[in-house]
């Protein structure tokens, strides 16, 4: 938060933009910060079966896996503005389904919508930081929107875990953060035309997958670190952690749930600037040994202030490596213009992998071993997966 308004102070009216859209990220993080809470626990209440929990919850990326090949290979070019239209549109329509469903096939369609109006509001989120910034602060700025969206996601728990009790309620919340958000928007974007780039060259689907392969080769370890992450970190928490602390914390989940955001909203403006000033991809690893260690002592202990500091220290890691995996992508970009689309689809495509993977995985681990020993696993397998990283990664590959 201090790097914020460090940064507010040193670039004034230039920067104006990306803080008016962090503003507009808070609004619409609240809102999904409130479902992303709350729906894990309803699928839970429903369902009564955490491997089929764990499965729905991982078929939402499924989707968003679909929705990022698509929105990569296009070539029409689009600006962030159609992008964060469709996902007010999209998300609108999964909020008010899910007030209603109450069967696993209801659930399987809120949450496909869920994967494709995340991975929407992702290329959006690239293409304004592409266009807004200069790349030698793009883990910086990536690091302060990323850190107006953990506010959101913080406060989002909090006010969802005072409406899980009463039915569906949260999600009337959600749709009033929305409609925020989209008003917002609307106000400071929607009137200024902004020129799409498209593409130089049009291409067919044999040579558009080629390129795709091209770019995951010269980003296989930003990759594989941003799979680690979401497989053993991320997804991990927002699909079992709600049903975890629930269980053995009540109301009081809610503020073990805010404790994984807390660092992220103070930490993530400076690390991203840590990053660019030390070394994104030294950064990167770093951040992941952190927080895989404390997720693997997260489940020893049901004590709330053991869990609140678990949870902080795992989160520290996590703000280290977001904004350093974040601007190694954002690097790509830069240097490759064209492929603006393809570098964007890829790292939505590591992501979905991630969140496919890990929720499945650990509702399968949380039936037969437990939660606590479901978190150690996940936390263990985190820090193998960076030191191995760490070792054959030997230069950068772009």
């Amino acid at each position: 938060m201090l790097r914020l308004l460090e940064s507010i102070k040193l670039y004034k009216d230039g920067h104006q933009p990306l803080y008016r859209f962090s503003l507009v990220i808070i609004f619409f993080t609240l809102a999904d910060g409130i479902v992303s809470f709350a729906l894990p626990i309803f699928m839970e209440k429903t369902l009564v079966n955490l491997s089929l929990v764990g499965l729905i919850f991982g078929s939402s990326s499924v989707f968003g896996l679909i929705t990022a090949f698509f929105l990569g290979s296009e070539q029409r070019g689009k600006t962030y503005k159609p992008y964060f239209f469709q996902t007010m549109v999209i998300a609108a329509v999964t909020f008010l389904l899910a007030l209603k469903v109450n069967s696993w096939l209801g659930f399987l369609m809120v949450m496909a919508l869920w994967g494709i109006y995340y991975e929407t509001i992702n290329f959006g989120i690239i293409d304004f930081l592409n266009r807004f910034t200069q790349k030698w602060e793009h883990s910086q700025s990536s690091g302060v929107v990323q850190m107006f969206s953990s506010l959101g996601y913080l406060l989002g728990p909090i006010i969802a875990g005072y409406m899980i009790l009463f039915n569906r309620e949260a999600m009337k919340a959600s749709l009033f953060f929305l409609s925020l958000a989209a008003l917002a928007f609307i106000y400071w974007f929607g009137r200024k035309k902004e020129a799409p780039e498209p593409p130089k060259r049009k291409l067919t689907f044999k040579k558009e997958l080629r390129i795709w392969f091209k770019v995951i080769k010269r980003g296989f370890w930003v990759l594989i670190g941003i799979l680690l992450l979401t497989v053993f970190w991320e997804s991990l928490i927002w699909s079992m952690g709600p049903i975890f602390l629930v269980s053995s914390l009540g109301e009081k989940a809610a503020y073990i749930m805010a404790c994984f955001l807390i660092p992220k909203v103070f930490l993530q403006g400076y690390a991203g600037h840590w990053a660019d000033k030390k070394g994104k991809k030294k950064i990167l690893v770093l951040g992941l040994i952190i927080a895989g260690f404390f997720t693997s002592l997260f489940g020893l202990n049901d004590s709330l202030i053991f869990k609140a500091l678990m949870a902080l220290g795992s989160a520290v890691g996590a703000s280290l490596a977001w904004p350093a995996g974040d601007g190694l992508f954002i690097d790509m970009i830069d240097g490759y213009k064209d492929e603006e689309e393809e570098v964007s689809g890829v790292r939505g495509i590591a992501h979905n992998l991630g969140y496919i993977v890990g929720p499945i995985t650990a509702g399968i681990l949380a039936n037969f071993l437990g939660m606590p020993k479901t978190f150690l696993i996940f936390g263990v397998s985190l820090i193998s997966g960076a030191v191995l990283m760490n070792f054959f990664w030997k230069k950068n590959t772009f």
